[in-house]
């Protein structure tokens, strides 16, 4: 699979390293910005005020699957874009592909540790179901499994997806 990703800190370059070692092509983009145009997947890994900045700098992003790996530290201080709920819903405004939160409840200086760990670690995943196949095929040769949760708002009856009219609420029967 050929992943780009946005970001080479702590959780990009990590991610970036292990998946080259599993044997992906791996594209790392850094603050300069680039072309993710050859990419299947897409890694978001920057800090959540940086990423209007970090999307604006790379080309060939519309259409792509991004698992984004943000975290929306300091809400008050660093609040999603006008008019969006979260970053995932802006990067998915900006890039028109589907959007995973992927990546971003582990802390990127374990990811190496994943392996050698006694029992398999999750990587709980929520978003759009045409991110799974992206989800499950970058998921590090380090024994990291996947779960997924549904998106806020939707429900599964008789194995239909349903929108829930009152968005987060539970429905009862």
């Amino acid at each position: 699979m050929k992943i780009t990703t946005i970001g080479r800190g702590t959780i990009g370059g990590t991610l970036a390293r292990l998946w080259t070692a599993a044997g992906h092509e791996v594209i790392e983009l850094g603050r300069d910005g680039g072309d993710a145009a050859d990419a299947d997947v897409v890694l978001l890994a920057v800090p959540n005020e940086a990423v209007p900045d970090a999307l604006a700098g790379v080309s060939g992003l519309h259409g792509k699957v991004v698992l984004d790996a943000t975290n929306r530290m300091g809400v008050v201080e660093h609040p999603a874009p006008a008019g969006y709920p979260s970053i995932a819903e802006y990067v998915k405004a900006q890039t028109g592909g589907p959007t995973a939160k992927a990546f971003n409840l582990n802390f990127g200086n374990l990811f190496d540790q994943a392996a050698t760990a006694s029992s398999r670690p999750n990587n709980i995943w929520v978003g759009d179901e045409e991110a799974r196949a992206a989800v499950e095929q970058s998921q590090p040769r380090h024994r990291h499994g996947t779960a997924q949760r549904r998106p806020p708002g939707e429900r599964r009856h008789r194995g239909r997806v349903r929108q829930d009219p009152r968005g987060d609420a539970p429905r009862r029967r």
